[in-house]
């Protein structure tokens, strides 16, 4: 306690007791709103205990007390925080206290942090200031220099430049409560964890006494006088875990009613600690940061110019580290991303030579050492399959690079269909969802795409205009003249016409002509660039003249049928595949990235892959890894190692760590959908890791589209 709160912040980093293996409760609650850089335990704790929380995702977990220490506690010195000061103000500077061998020394470092002797970093940097020697022959006089001197409180100066939660009780918690926490001895620990942790809270100050201590500080007339000035409150609230409510009311009475002076001292019940959290929105202090410093890169690498502490430029003395958290957001052409990553993220894919990890806000957050070299950072924006590729074979879990069993990644067949039917649509997953939800679209592109007639997957204007026409008779549409309602022929034509040029921009369809040979009387479809003054027939091989006033015609990509049927009776599931990731991105609030069906590989001479993934992307910076099946029925069927898609997803799950499972299907056959999300389940019954798992059963496509924009003009 004495050391953190002599560092920036570290008056505000929870202590948490662990008993019997266990994290009391009420205590994950108030861990579940902290995103630590750095956990440390003591000896006697398990470290399962604190990892299966799953709650944070630090840099490491450290023992404290092993030799040497795997990692120090480091931070910034408070003490810079002077700089924010008059330099007429007061700074008491301790000398040679431990030659008074009294009791009251832990009490000066624990509520004002002065320790029993100064430094010489603490000289020098309070050198411009008013300096009050403080020494084993002024030692009895320490609250009335307070008192009548007004100096800096040191233990207040870690408070200064918050960049963390203040929890909000509005039972429990005022933010102008000033506590005075008195221990029955130094053994009560459970006392010394409500004095530490109770500023967690909104809060105005706490001071830890033990009852040996207050008794040889009630006979100093200045300490009540203090206490009177230091609490902002009408009263000062007093608390104990070690003395009952009847034995504090009497030391209340007997010790400190005496020494009152217009504020009383009350009894206050801390039993419920941790207290019941409405949120961490408390006192707008902790608002009151380092401000946001903003750099603009052009290109995929750049130079990060650290930015420099408010209150200070010059760290030195001894090693001194502190955390930046960094939004990347990058824009190519007009389309801006915010660069969210999961906690299974390597730092070095975006900054190569820092120090650092993803927080739960799923950005980056770089360690700055103020002994450096450089006051810039190489920092630069990885390609989609470098960032698979280190999800699977390297991710970082529990603070450590964790090499998988998957050695090498790669795109497969369907995996290129797929990424070249969503370039078709400029990666606008809203626009496919859009067309692939509507019945009307899916009917015309299902029929087209396996269709035996001559003239193969393409139709006219007039069959397109005719069958559109017939749906919205038969969805209750009335069609009049054009005077009466916008439901007329003509805004009918001109509508289609509209989604058509759009969906021939997007080469969904290609313009052409359907032509009949006069030789063989075939009619076969020709692309723009095939047909010239003489047309050679597909059929017989003759040429014949271009007719005058050909039918001009609109053939389905087969890029698109072929992402739909792999043949005239058989379903592919890449259809499937994308519209679970249309579904995905829309629910996708500040950034999604995906990568096509992956093969993972057990080596690098192997020429076949081990398994594959559906699904793979990341939402929110949530890792999200799936199988998509046409049919649920296809989730049990068993591959050459005789595992289902179910039992090698989660194997590879359990390697990979990601935030959420989905498995998802376009038909659900007997219930077997909500099955294999059970499946699922159990096989992480047994495991400390579990990921999210989700079923989602591909909505139809409907009508509900039917009738707007896509269909008439205005």
């Amino acid at each position: 306690m004495s050391q953190l709160q002599k560092y920036w912040g570290g008056r505000y980093n929870p202590m948490v007791p662990v008993v019997a293996g266990e994290i009391e409760k009420s205590y994950r609650m108030l861990l579940a709103y902290y995103d630590p850089d750095y956990v440390f335990y003591s000896d006697g704790v398990e470290l399962e205990a604190i990892q299966k929380l799953r709650l944070f995702n630090p840099k490491g977990f450290y023992n404290l007390d092993s030799i040497p220490r795997e990692e120090n506690i480091y931070g910034v010195d408070s003490m810079y925080f002077l700089s924010l000061f008059d330099r007429s103000e007061g700074i008491i500077m301790p000398s040679e206290l431990w030659r008074t061998k009294s009791l009251l020394l832990d009490y000066l470092d624990l509520n004002f942090g002065i320790s029993s002797n100064g430094t010489v970093s603490d000289y020098n940097i309070a050198k411009q200031y008013h300096q009050i020697n403080f020494n084993e022959k002024n030692f009895d006089t320490f609250h009335e220099i307070v008192f009548k001197e007004r100096p800096i409180n040191r233990a207040l100066l870690s408070r200064n430049n918050l960049n963390t939660v203040i929890l909000r009780s509005l039972k429990d918690a005022q933010y102008n409560d000033f506590v005075l926490v008195i221990a029955k001895d130094t053994s009560s620990i459970s006392d010394l964890l409500y004095f530490w942790n109770r500023l967690l809270y909104q809060g105005d100050n706490t001071y830890f006494v033990t009852l040996e201590q207050l008794k040889i500080l009630v006979n100093d007339k200045f300490f009540g006088t203090l206490l009177y000035r230091e609490a902002s409150s009408d009263f000062i609230k007093v608390c104990s875990t070690s003395f009952s409510k009847a034995d504090l009311k009497a030391l209340i009475t007997e010790l400190l009613l005496p020494i009152s002076r217009g504020k009383p001292f009350i009894y206050h019940d801390c039993s419920s600690f941790p207290y019941k959290i409405l949120d961490a929105n408390g006192l707008y202090e902790s608002d009151f940061g380092e401000s946001e410093n903003l750099q603009t890169f052009v290109g995929q690498k750049a130079q990060y110019a650290i930015p420099m502490l408010s209150f200070t430029n010059n760290l030195s003395f001894y090693p001194q580290k502190w955390a930046i958290d960094i939004k990347v957001r990058c824009s190519v052409e007009d389309k801006a991303k915010t660069l969210l990553m999961p906690l299974t993220y390597d730092i070095y894919n975006v900054f190569p030579h820092a120090e650092g990890r993803i927080n739960r806000s799923r950005t980056v957050t770089l360690f700055i050492r103020g002994q450096r070299d450089s006051s810039h950072l190489d920092i630069s924006i990885p390609e989609t399959r470098q960032i698979v590729s280190q999800l699977i074979s390297r991710p970082i879990i529990q603070g450590k690079t964790y090499e998988t069993k998957f050695i090498e990644t790669s795109l497969h067949d369907d995996s290129r269909r797929l990424i070249s039917f969503i370039k078709l649509f400029n990666h606008d997953f809203k626009t496919i969802a859009d067309f692939f939800s509507d019945n009307f679209w899916v009917s015309l592109l299902e029929e087209y795409a396996t269709t035996n007639r001559s003239a193969g997957s393409a139709f006219t204007f007039v069959d397109l205009k005719s069958r559109a026409f017939n749906k919205l008779v038969e969805a209750g549409y009335v069609f009049k003249s054009k005077e009466e309602s916008r439901f007329n022929e003509e805004n009918l034509e001109l509508g289609l016409k509209n989604t058509l040029t759009e969906l021939c921009n997007y080469q969904m369809f290609f313009k052409g002509y359907l032509l009949k040979c006069k030789q063989c009387s075939s009619t076969f479809y020709y692309y723009l660039n095939e047909v010239d003054e003489t047309v050679k027939c597909k059929g017989c091989l003759q040429s014949f003249t271009m007719p005058v006033e050909p039918n001009f015609a609109y053939k389905l990509n087969d890029l698109i049928k072929n992402n739909i049927y792999r043949s005239r009776t058989e379903r592919d599931g890449n259809l499937t595949v994308i519209r679970t990731l249309a579904s995905i991105s829309a629910q996708s609030r500040r950034s999604f990235e995906f990568s096509p069906q992956i093969n993972l590989y057990l080596s690098y001479s192997d020429r076949k892959p081990y398994t594959d993934i559906d699904i793979f992307c990341i939402s929110d910076g949530k890792l999200i890894i799936g199988e998509a099946k046409h049919s649920s029925v296809a989730f049990f069927d068993k591959n050459g190692d005789g595992l289902n898609s179910l039992q090698a997803l989660a194997n590879i799950a359990k390697d990979i760590r990601p935030d959420k499972i989905l498995i998802t299907c376009y038909e659900d056959d007997s219930n077997k959908l909500k099955n294999a999300g059970k499946t699922l389940e159990g096989l992480f019954y047994m495991d400390s890791y579990a990921p999210e798992i989700q079923v989602k059963l591909l909505p139809k496509p409907d009508d509900f589209a039917l009738g707007p924009h896509q269909y008439f003009y205005y």
